[in-house]
Formats: structure tokens, C-alpha cells, sequence
């Protein structure tokens, strides 16, 4: 264990699919600025710096490549709907390693997270090359996810069409920061239960969980 990291390695390394040869570069990254010195936080702005353009540039090869006739407005968005700092926020909530980051209370932001994000992303781009990165970008984060689609809006529209009630939504957890919701179909006898940061996105991830077990069905 590196001096400011009190989790394991092994498994938050397990968890993001890649082991460091140089653990330093994962201390840089997922250590706050603000439990740190000046110079470190320096080595970390500059990771997140990294890490964004990586990101950018992996995302956009991917996009084009998979939407080989999309023109450019559609790429855009798609762009900006895996990028954004909520898209990073869900990459590492889905990737379960938010609790393994120190934070204060006050810095437990979607924006934080997201720069974290970034700096994981800058540290393995240092500590290996381009094409591991990549790779590990295509597995965290689908481009099928890009289009924007309101998964609420899908959910009512398909339960309405067979002629079933709309879904109903219920608050479970409610804490700062994090939300949990469960949505219901009744007549399916089905429901699911989404987090996120906010209601609306925790809406959105109940919505999207109940279709893909309706899609089973």
C-alpha cells in the first residue's frame, strides 16, 4: 500500500480491469487535491487534463467508427452524452469504485468525480499506451448509450401501447449526493430500482433497468 491510498489495490484494480506498474500514478490520480500538497495537485490537474483528451479522442474513433453515416450534429451529441461529467459520474459508479475515493463531504460532487475520472484514465495512458486505454474505454462505456433517449419516456410510451397504467416511481433512498428510486408496472408484475446522484437520474436508471427486464421477458 502507497502512502495515501487506505484501500486495496488489488481490488480496486481488479475492478477497473488493469494493474498498475507504476502505483504511484494511481495514488496521483484517485487522491483528492484536497488531502494533499500543492505539488501533487499539480500531478493531478495535469492527469485530468490528460485523461480528457484521451477520453475525447477514444470516444470520437469509436463514434465514428460504429455511425459510419451519422453527419456530424448526431456525432455530437452522441459526443457530448458519453463525455459530460454525469456520462463520467455513472462510468465510475457502474464501475464500483467511488467508495474506494476519499473524499470531504463537500467535495462529493458529480463534478469531483468526473475529474477523477479523467485523472484514472490520464494514469493508464501514462502507465501503459494508447490502444490499453482505448480498450478499457470501450469496456467501461457503451456507445449504444449515446443517443439521448429518454428511457422514462420509452417506458411509458411502450406500457401505454399495451394499453397498460404508467409506470409509477418511488423514492427508497434519498442522501446527498445519491438517490435511489424504485419504478413499478404493475400489470407486468415487474420493477427495478435505479441510483444516481439526483432524482432524475436515478428516474432515468430505474427506467432503464425495468425496459431491458421487460426485453427479457
Amino acid at each position: 500500500m502507497i502512502k495515501h491510498l487506505k484501500i486495496s489495490v488489488s481490488d480496486f484494480q481488479n475492478k477497473i480491469n488493469y494493474n498498475f506498474k507504476n502505483l504511484s500514478l494511481l495514488e496521483q490520480a484517485i487522491v483528492h487535491p484536497s488531502y494533499i500538497s500543492k505539488q501533487t495537485v499539480a500531478f493531478f490537474e495535469r492527469l485530468e487534463f490528460l485523461g480528457d483528451k484521451v477520453l475525447g479522442l477514444a470516444i470520437t474513433e469509436k463514434l465514428l467508427n460504429t455511425f459510419p453515416l451519422e453527419d456530424e450534429g448526431k456525432i455530437a451529441v452522441r459526443y457530448t452524452n458519453l463525455t459530460n461529467k454525469d456520462a463520467l459520474y455513472s462510468t465510475m459508479s457502474n464501475l464500483h469504485i467511488m467508495d474506494d475515493i476519499e473524499l470531504f463531504d463537500d467535495c462529493k460532487t458529480v463534478a469531483v468525480y468526473a475529474d477523477i475520472m479523467e485523472a484514472i484514465i490520464g494514469a493508464i495512458f501514462v502507465d501503459s499506451c494508447y490502444d490499453t486505454i482505448r480498450d478499457l474505454i470501450f469496456q467501461w462505456i457503451s456507445v449504444n448509450d449515446s443517443d439521448g433517449k429518454n428511457a422514462k419516456n420509452l417506458l411509458q410510451e411502450y406500457l401505454q401501447h399495451k394499453g397498460m397504467q404508467i409506470p409509477k416511481y418511488e423514492d427508497t433512498l434519498c442522501m446527498t449526493n445519491y438517490f435511489e428510486v424504485k419504478v413499478s408496472a404493475e400489470e407486468l408484475k415487474l420493477s427495478a430500482v435505479g441510483s444516481g446522484h439526483n432524482k432524475k437520474i436515478a428516474e432515468q436508471d430505474a427506467a432503464k433497468k425495468l425496459l431491458a427486464l421487460i426485453n427479457e421477458k
